[in-house]
């Protein structure tokens, strides 16, 4: 141990790895061996198990490393290891920030990056470096593919290069080349070229690299500016937010990069199209419910090739529960129902969000003031006439436009800031009114108290692209998610935002589990409750509910795929053959949960129908006993373990070997066990059709096909 230095010299010192250990220059192995405690992750520790100090493994928790390394600094000697070079998207960076740049001392390495791109040799000095462990990754990903840079994507287990792959697809970026580099620097080092349709159906070793080299104009349709003239869109005669007042409606709206934007009774999508140039990597939401706009709004994204557009058919104020949370809602119009949308919109708008409403009516004038007034937004109201110039026979006149009103909401005040005066009147007279509104003349009154019901959500088997749309959504529009950490894969979390608090239930109770639930509802948050597979089977959510309905809380439930479902999708597999099984049993063995005496399994499986059996993995000798009657020893079965998951394993054998495969494949828990004659049906031996799809059986939506 080094003598005690005062804490204001003392350093620690970071090392970068590089690819291997072999990357390590004499001078860092030195300093490495002269290290009384060296810190590290378990792969690099591991290349120094001899060393004499103290090791100690770093972990997701940099609070309690950075509180260990102050109390050691002064009278220990330092050295944490990290992958790569640690100032790219490394530890190093972290440390600094906790300790302060006096206290560190940074020798770099060849990084992933550095050494994916020396492998494929191209230059990166213009490249975009974009690491998916943060939460606006995937934004930034997609800002450097929309601006056609080569770019280098550090993944991580969840966001692996089939992810990367999905998300090129659905961004309709299906051409972007990828090269996926794995294990660099070791002997299983492979590298690989391929498109996103062919990555997204492999699986890739860890650690790895991809590169992706979109075309400098990624971009296939016009280019795209605010102001367009209004012909450059298809539309409706005369239904589109003109030109000008676009130019001042985005304006208005503040978009800022990797935002969310709302564009409601979107009409043609002029406003959202043209938002979608300012926000690349953001996600603009177009609602309309006439089916002949929403053809419009299809051909003119198609027209100007705007890949994060989505758009939705829907009669406002419904289906917006399954939008994603807005930083900024636009509305173009609303009609007689425009109190009801603008009500339920600002609902969902996020706290520093920006509502933009334009109008011509003065009805919706005065309802859109009043409306956001008394929902705590500061209000300001701009009037814009345009006069376009006409030609005449030998010279030009003006033609007005009609006026139009910007209302712009935001700063939506808390009870405490709201103001004890009362927003003067609007007078009567249509032409004084503008002139008569100063931007500071809203004051507003009380927010009225808004809940949200509890969201009883199913994650699915395991796979977080697994989860609903619904579900993925309730998740990310979540200020507070208890999950059910024994099932539940933190990789679900990552729907989540940063300030979302997010909870274990395993170590809790019922009485604690709803507790804490009513609480964060009675608090105004959103609730999401997360039960693995689908809540209604095996999720105890009843008595969840009844808890919350003694206290008058409502609460909502949200479907997921069980895991006998996602079993089946992998192994290609149909419980209801015709003619050999049309029936699929859901069960469990009787443990320390009893089941009633009609239901034990040798009952149900006397049918020899298909049957998934839960939580029964810890009884299997009882399993195959029964199994062994009522199917037979040699039938087959198949065990699904962990399905979706990274360590997924469907392993099929027959009833007589059941027990015993499960002991040799070492699986104990979170696995289940399928039987019946369908697993002995393959392809090829596909003997019975449906009546579905026979074209001389005859049903309300097909007429029977004469056979010739």
């Amino acid at each position: 141990m080094i003598q005690p230095a005062s804490s204001e010299n003392a350093k620690i010192i970071i090392i970068g790895m590089g690819l291997s250990p072999d990357d390590l220059t004499a001078r860092h192995l030195d300093i490495i061996r002269r290290a009384d405690i060296l810190i590290a992750g378990k792969r690099h520790l591991a290349h120094f198990s001899d060393h004499p100090g103290i090791l100690k493994e770093i972990t997701r928790d940099i609070d309690a490393l950075t509180a260990y390394i102050r109390e050691h600094i002064a009278t220990h000697r330092i050295v944490v290891l990290a992958s790569g070079d640690p100032l790219l998207f490394g530890i190093g960076a972290a440390l600094i920030h906790a300790l302060g740049p006096d206290q560190v001392e940074i020798y770099p390495n060849i990084s992933s990056a550095a050494a994916a791109f020396a492998r494929i040799k191209t230059p990166w000095q213009d490249a975009r470096i974009v690491s998916l462990h943060g939460s606006t990754s995937k934004q930034c990903l997609l800002a450097a593919i929309e601006q056609g840079a080569t770019t280098a994507v550090l993944t991580d287990p969840v966001r692996n290069p089939a992810w990367i792959a999905g998300l090129l697809i659905r961004r309709s970026y299906s051409r972007i080349p990828m090269c996926v580099l794995e294990q660099l620097g070791t002997p299983n080092e492979k590298i690989s070229w391929y498109l996103p349709e062919q990555a997204a159906q492999q699986h890739f070793s860890e650690p790895n690299v991809v590169i992706l080299t979109p075309p400098s104009s990624i971009r296939d349709g016009n280019e795209i500016y605010p102001g367009m003239p209004d012909e450059a869109f298809v539309h409706e005669k005369g239904l589109i937010t003109k030109s000008e007042i676009r130019a001042v409606t985005l304006s208005k709206l503040k978009l800022l990069p990797g935002q969310v934007l709302w564009d409601l009774g979107a009409g043609s999508g002029a406003v959202g199209i043209e938002a979608s140039c300012l926000v690349p990597q953001g996600t603009i939401v177009a609602v309309e419910k006439n089916p002949d706009r929403i053809r419009h709004l299809e051909e003119n994204q198609r027209r100007y090739d705007v890949r994060n557009l989505e758009i939705h058919q829907a009669v406002l104020p419904d289906g917006l529960a399954a939008l994603p949370q807005p930083d900024r809602i636009f509305i173009g119009g609303g009609g007689r129902q425009l109190e009801t949308i603008l009500r339920s919109a600002a609902s969902y708008l996020k706290p520093d969000g920006v509502m933009v409403i334009n109008t011509v009516l003065m009805d919706n004038l005065i309802t859109t003031r009043s409306v956001l007034s008394d929902m705590g937004f500061s209000v300001d109201i701009t009037q814009i006439q345009v006069c376009r110039g006409k030609d005449m026979p030998w010279s030009q006149r003006f033609d007005a436009q009609n006026p139009v009103w910007i209302i712009t909401a935001e700063g939506r005040c808390t009870q405490s800031q709201i103001q004890d005066a009362a927003a003067p009147p609007l007078p009567e007279s249509r032409s004084s009114m503008i002139m008569e509104l100063p931007a500071n003349a809203v004051v507003t009154p009380p927010a009225p108290e808004i809940r949200y019901p509890v969201q009883f959500v199913g994650a699915g088997p395991g796979d977080p692209d697994l989860i609903t749309v619904k579900g993925q959504k309730a998740l990310m529009q979540a200020d507070v998610v208890i999950y059910a950490g024994s099932l539940v894969p933190e990789t679900l979390l990552k729907w989540t935002l940063p300030q979302t608090r997010c909870m274990n239930s395993a170590p809790m109770n019922l009485e604690e589990i709803t507790d804490i639930m009513a609480d964060a509802w009675k608090a105004g948050k959103r609730v999401v409750r997360l039960h693995t597979g689908d809540p209604s089977l095996y999720g105890a959510i009843f008595e969840q509910m009844a808890a919350l309905d003694a206290q008058d809380i409502p609460f909502t439930v949200v479907p997921g795929v069980t895991a006998a479902f996602a079993a089946a999708a992998a192994m290609g597999l149909e419980y209801t053959l015709p003619e050999i099984s049309q029936t699929l049993i859901l069960t469990r063995m009787s443990g320390r949960t009893p089941v009633p005496e009609s239901e034990h399994l040798r009952a149900l499986a006397s049918h020899q129908a298909s049957i998934a059996i839960y939580l029964s993995i810890s009884l299997i000798d009882e399993v195959q006993t029964v199994l062994s009657e009522t199917y037979g020893p040699d039938a087959l079965c198949a065990i699904a373990f962990k399905v979706s998951h990274p360590e997924e394993r469907i392993i099929t054998t027959t009833v007589r070997n059941l027990a015993d495969t499960v002991r040799q494949e070492n699986i104990t828990r979170q696995a289940l066990v399928i039987a019946g004659k369908v697993l002995g049906i393959t392809l090829k031996a596909l003997s019975h059709r449906s009546k579905l799809y026979d074209k001389t059986f005859a049903h309300g939506f097909r007429p029977m096909q004469e056979v010739v």
